[in-house]
């Protein structure tokens, strides 16, 4: 059933608890839409968009899909036997997985996708931030929290669409984009590529979607690892001589990067984000490149990025809670966990550093189990609760948890193996002393820690 001219649509969302649904429904609610929604369980995030005028049900149902819907959007991890999928069949109602219902909603638009095994949701949140600086207002959806934003996505009344877009599923082939940015491409979501190769015939797929007289600003790393492949203009940014966009570094200040971008023919950017990590200065240099093709101005994007709040789970501080100062991070791969330890022991010198690290899908525990076990040894504590799961047996869970732990105790660091997330903070309680830092680490439903600690606290955090 389509929408009457001028009538807002009525819009279900199944799965709008996830960070990419969330975003998208906050933009429809900004447009006028009429949204529905359903998810497995409640919380803040619900409770924020019913608030905006979200009508959302807890638990799946086919009563939730009528022929009054114009639109069924669905998480790319409902099967199709879905009960509201075949209830939307059945109904002939119009269903979309996120991506796809995503690109349709930036036709028309001057599309700014982000793409990258690492650092989509902070460049993303960069490049719309230094847009709405810049007088520009545009649309976003990302796929985390920014800090300084009401809500997770926005609906602007400029000519651009800023998308994180992802590369599971081959979900970022929904786009056309004017400006592709491509923060790096390592091995990730081996369950759906198989090969590293494969995944970079996604990201070549990708870079084909821009459309003619467009770009695709790139990092010298994910350069190279498309070994000139792509057939569409590329802006290359990083530290080399021969980048179009080179990122000169300078001194950091307590853990905060610091550098100056020349482009050519136009004069050096200066960066200096507020949030520590070399990562994150690259992510600025990378978003400010992308900025100034779509015409941004330089002082919006220096001021966007000496402002930049940040998103939460990523380097989030929460609070301190008997003298133990607690943080929240998305990292769920092994060169994200390198890149949040070295951020706070540059950030933090001297300080003790554990870390909670739930791991997010067996396959990719069990992928990559060296890499994760080395990271996590160089923390100075180690706590691992099971690994979050969707569509995955519960034995398999069980094994690869183990495997992790022992995998941590080989390379010298004697793990604390958590029974559940109920048994975290006890376990913390035992092991932290005043002065720590401890990171709350994961993809998964780890958030429901953060999330107590996100409400008012009798010590106030400190960065």
């Amino acid at each position: 059933m389509a929408a009457e001219p001028g009538r807002a649509r009525q819009i279900h969302l199944v799965g709008i608890g996830g960070s990419g649904l969330a975003s998208l429904a906050a933009y429809l609610l900004e447009r006028g839409e009429r949204v529905s929604g359903c998810d497995l369980k409640d919380g803040a995030m619900l409770r924020l968009l019913r608030a905006r005028g979200a009508t959302i049900a807890i638990g799946h149902d086919a009563s939730h899909c009528s022929d009054s819907l114009d639109l069924l959007v669905y998480t790319a991890a409902a099967n199709g036997d879905h009960p509201e999928l075949a209830a939307a069949a059945t109904a002939r109602v119009r269903a979309l997985k996120y991506a796809q219902c995503l690109g349709e909603e930036t036709q028309g638009k001057q599309c700014v996708a982000v793409a990258g095994t690492h650092g989509k949701t902070t460049t993303t949140t960069l490049i719309a931030e230094m847009l709405m600086k810049s007088g520009l207002d545009p649309s976003a959806v990302v796929g985390g929290f920014p800090a300084s934003w009401p809500l997770p996505g926005r609906a602007g009344a400029g000519p651009h669409f800023v998308v994180e877009a992802c590369e599971y599923d081959r979900s970022f082939h929904n786009f056309a984009p004017q400006v592709a940015v491509v923060t790096n491409v390592e091995p990730d979501h081996l369950d759906y590529f198989g090969t590293h190769e494969n995944v970079i015939d996604a990201f070549i797929g990708f870079l084909g979607r821009v459309v003619e007289g467009g770009a695709a600003v790139v990092h010298e790393s994910a350069a190279l690892a498309l070994g000139g492949r792509s057939r569409c203009r590329l802006i290359v940014v990083g530290e080399g001589q021969s980048c179009a966009a080179r990122l000169v570094v300078g001194t950091a200040e307590r853990g905060c990067g610091r550098g100056r971008l020349h482009l050519r023919g136009s004069d050096p950017i200066e960066l200096a984000p507020p949030i520590a990590g070399e990562h994150n200065l690259i992510d600025a240099a990378l978003a400010a490149t992308a900025a100034v093709a779509l015409g941004a101005a330089p002082y919006a994007i220096e001021q966007a990025v000496r402002e930049f709040r940040g998103v939460r789970r990523r380097l989030e501080v929460l609070c301190a809670r008997g003298g133990v100062q607690f943080l929240s991070d998305y990292a769920h791969h092994p060169t994200e966990i390198r890149a949040v330890r070295e951020a706070l022991r540059a950030s933090h010198p001297g300080k003790r550093l554990l870390v909670v690290f739930q791991p997010h899908q067996a396959s990719r525990t069990r992928d990559f189990r060296d890499d994760f076990a080395s990271e996590l040894a160089a923390f100075d504590e180690v706590v691992v609760p099971n690994i979050f799961a969707v569509r995955e047996a519960a034995a398999g869970v069980e094994r690869e948890t183990e495997a992790l732990v022992a995998a941590i105790g080989a390379r010298g660091r004697a793990p604390h193996r958590a029974a559940g997330l109920n048994d975290v903070f006890p376990t913390i309680d035992r092991i932290a002393h005043p002065g720590d830092l401890v990171v709350l680490m994961g993809a998964g439903d780890i958030d429901d820690l953060a999330e107590v600690l996100r409400a008012p606290a009798a010590e106030p955090a400190v960065a």
